[in-house]
């Protein structure tokens, strides 16, 4: 629900707003959010998945419209990191 609430900010084109919230919910998972999926941990783990490629394709997108190179590797560099969590 939280991603297809921060996808529609994407579609207005309040980016700012669309990886805030992408990135509340990644910081808001743990052991103690993964309870309440007791019944459905396929669904937490995927949910959490689709949530950290999202953030991962949105950090390439990023990347290819930098200009400058420092910020073009921060992005590049930030697209990895969600890459490798989500591979955890």
């Amino acid at each position: 629900m939280w991603l297809r609430f921060a996808i529609e900010y994407y579609h207005q084109g309040r980016l700012e707003q669309f990886r805030d919230v992408l990135r509340e919910i990644i910081s808001s998972l743990n052991s103690e959010t993964e309870k309440f999926y007791v019944h459905d941990p396929e669904g937490f783990r995927t949910g959490r998945l689709r949530i950290l490629n999202t953030l991962a394709s949105d950090a390439v997108s990023r990347s290819v419209a930098d200009v400058d190179q420092t910020e073009k590797q921060t992005s590049l560099t930030k697209a990895l990191e969600y890459f490798e969590s989500a591979d955890r």
